[in-house]
């Protein structure tokens, strides 16, 4: 998962210096050196990635649970649906909690956290 959490956030970075130079670097996981991306860890056991839509669900684009991988789930905490609409089209990466129902694609998701937010720099439009 961090591999492709590496290469979702080295896509996602708009505006560094450093991602012109990037091009065609290929990066070994588990190393940083210029001009390779950061790699940043998840610190939980369930963590997964995605991307807050307008319909106020998460795509996800990886997750520590594989069956996970590609579905849109409504995001909840304290058994109440979150609003996510600061953070719609961002990537985040956040920490959940297993309610046991992974299996069923359209089930809702237990925020635990939201770990990161990937966000363009300041006055970049």
């Amino acid at each position: 998962m961090a591999a492709i959490g590496a290469a979702v956030l080295a896509t996602f970075t708009v505006g560094a210096a450093r991602a012109q130079d990037v091009k065609e670097t290929v990066c070994a996981q588990g190393t940083y050196s210029e001009p390779c991306p950061q790699v940043i860890w998840c610190p939980a056991t369930n963590c997964g990635i995605g991307i807050p839509q307008p319909d106020g669900k998460i795509e996800i684009i990886s997750s520590t649970e594989k069956k996970m991988d590609g579905t849109s789930r409504r995001p909840v905490q304290s058994g109440k649906p979150m609003t996510l609409d600061s953070i719609t089209g961002r990537v985040i990466i956040f920490e959940w909690e297993d309610p046991g129902k992974v299996e069923a694609a359209e089930s809702d998701i237990t925020i635990k956290d939201i770990l990161y937010v990937v966000m363009p720099p300041a006055g970049a439009g």
